[in-house]
């Protein structure tokens, strides 16, 4: 009897010092239903309402800890509000996740606000700097084309292609700044304009303009003589060699196509 009584002892002392691991919801439910001593069917119908709500407490519990005490206030007028007061389980909530019980008293409505202003704030401030900036001729060009054109903010725009990429044309601006703006490539990519098209929108600019068709046709008649020259009329402008093309044609005599206006019949007005 001395024996048990010494060895019941030892055990009692072995379970106050033993140090309890963190217990999940699913033990947290085991517990709860065995305390109640609830048989195994009245358990099994139990179970996953009791899990359920032991989850959802561990949820809110990971919740608190990563959020910061600014940005608590969406998280309190989540989880409280009239019913939990009504039926008073705000102090058991506080107990259970760890929030202030006088935080969660003080909530009154579950309308939450997210100020979105506060994320775009350098987005208003240099929008008008940044949108002057791509509208450059040396930054875009325009389309010529009488369809190529979008409304933005109520005014229809003439429709522009840059002419270098994005991550370019950011440190190019950040560069005229002299280090006076402070401007992420996001939110510079985010100013820009749907009528501003990104650089993959460049394979589909051509220049219809009298001009440079005229040129371009002045081009072609001189290919057709065995001049080496480029057909484009933007390119020849870099390589322009006027001796070489004089050195090239040999007869006194060039035929041009040449673009000019005609008098249509059905209509007064001249046509291309």
């Amino acid at each position: 009897m001395r024996q048990y009584s010494t060895a019941l002892r030892r055990l009692q002392r072995i379970r106050k010092t033993k140090v309890s691991s963190p217990k999940t919801p699913k033990s947290k439910t085991e517990d709860q239903i065995r305390k109640a001593g609830l048989t195994k069917l009245q358990g099994d119908k139990v179970r996953r309402q009791l899990l359920l709500g032991n989850a959802l407490v561990e949820e809110l519990k990971i919740s608190k800890e990563s959020t910061s005490h600014v940005q608590r206030g969406n998280l309190h007028k989540t989880i409280a509000g009239k019913i939990m007061k009504r039926y008073r389980c705000i102090r058991m909530l506080s107990q259970a996740t760890g929030m202030s019980r006088n935080k969660l008293l003080k909530v009154s409505s579950k309308l939450m606000i997210c100020n979105k202003h506060q994320r775009f704030r350098e987005t208003r401030l240099y929008r008008a700097r940044v949108i002057e900036f791509l509208e450059r001729y040396d930054n875009s060009r325009v389309l010529p084309g009488k369809s190529n054109s979008v409304k933005h903010d109520g005014t229809r725009h003439t429709t522009r292609v840059l002419t270098d990429y994005l991550a370019s044309l950011h440190q190019k601006f950040l560069d005229e700044s002299s280090g006076d703006i402070k401007l992420l490539l996001a939110s510079f990519c985010r100013i820009r304009p749907k009528y501003i098209r990104t650089i993959s929108f460049i394979t589909r600019y051509t220049c219809l303009c009298t001009k440079h068709q005229n040129m371009a046709l002045t081009l072609k008649s001189i290919r057709r003589e065995g001049v080496s020259v480029s057909s484009n009329p933007e390119s020849i402008i870099d390589n322009f060699d006027l001796q070489k093309i004089k050195d090239g044609i040999k007869s006194n005599d060039i035929s041009l196509g040449q673009w000019r206006r005609v008098q249509v019949e059905e209509k007064t007005k001249q046509r291309w």
